[in-house]
């Protein structure tokens, strides 16, 4: 069991110009200061800092009963304090970083009996894939991105899902960002989930692909469609049965082939699995319950993704 140490922090600060603070306890036991709200004056900043230091210094070297952690919560512009904090005793408090948000850190230092069992911030991203259809002919939008290594390549409209967003939520913006449009969110088809490939990060991409509809005449849907010339350079709406015949190319390498045909449709294996799934889903009349994993190759070489789809 590991502990689940990243809560919000109801510390109890008592003056927004204090350099007094308390520190609180959570419910596994761990320690937090919260020095986000501590602001020094320009004159009593390093008696402020010298004190902050001796206190974590006294908590670490006298360990509170049954205290598993101490967690310190910095703002960015609190930085020159990390030298001090994450150097080895006796030279500092012997503190690790946590993990870093845009205007914030959260170092700490395990107290407890054992193995470190404070899990990792982050394991996975979450980004969505948006399978678009029109109710009144059930085409569905393609999108090319804005991207050199990417030219040619017509895909379903994609993205990340930012901090604490919910997949459908994500997916909505996402897709309005991109094109302008409003559709509605239909159903979770399945997850891909990839492990090391590039742009993540290091941590493991949980993909959720999504159906939405769109309604509405041909030409409302066309007035509606506005591009972002940053992210998206084309779209167009194509029938299920061109997907299907469309050129798969496999890699990223074959991709960016210069030699590559340019003639027709030129899609990746994911973008002809979820057509194919469409047409399935178009054609049951009972829609399976389970989603079981599939393993197919990435477009990066030597990775490979699972993806969970509906068994047959």
């Amino acid at each position: 069991m590991r502990f689940s140490c990243l809560l919000l922090l109801p510390g109890r600060i008592y003056g927004r110009h204090s350099s007094s603070f308390v520190p609180f306890m959570d419910r596994h036991n761990c320690l937090h200061f919260d020095l986000s709200t501590v602001v020094p004056t320009q004159k009593n900043c390093e008696n402020v800092q010298s004190r902050i230091l001796e206190q974590l210094s006294a908590v670490c070297n006298e360990v509170p009963p049954r205290c598993n952690a101490v967690w310190v919560h910095l703002l960015s512009s609190q930085c020159s304090l990390l030298p001090r904090l994450c150097a080895p005793p006796p030279d500092g408090q012997g503190f690790q970083l946590h993990h870093a948000k845009p205007k914030s850190l959260s170092l700490y230092r395990w107290l407890g009996p054992g193995d470190d069992r404070v899990p990792a911030f982050t394991t996975h991203q979450v980004a969505i894939t948006a399978v678009i259809s029109r109710t009144h002919d059930g085409h569905v939008l393609m999108v090319q991105e804005n991207t050199p290594r990417l030219t040619g390549l017509w895909k379903f409209p994609s993205g990340r899902a930012q901090f604490g967003e919910s997949i459908a939520d994500a997916t909505l913006r996402e897709v309005y960002e991109e094109t302008g449009l409003q559709p509605t969110f239909r159903a979770l088809m399945g997850v891909r989930e990839s492990n090391g490939i590039p742009s993540t990060f290091g941590t493991a991409e949980i993909l959720a692909l999504c159906h939405l509809s769109l309604s509405g005449s041909p030409t409302e849907i066309a007035s509606q469609l506005k591009l972002c010339p940053i992210e998206i350079k084309a779209a167009d709406w194509f029938p299920l049965s061109s997907i299907l015949d469309a050129q798969v190319l496999p890699t990223l390498e074959e991709i960016k082939k210069p030699t590559a045909p340019m003639q027709g449709l030129r899609i990746t294996p994911l973008t002809r699995i979820l057509a194919e799934m469409l047409v399935k889903e178009n054609t049951m009349t009972q829609r399976p319950a389970f989603l079981s994993r599939r393993r197919v190759a990435s477009i990066f070489p030597g990775y490979t993704h699972d993806i969970y789809l509906p068994g047959d």
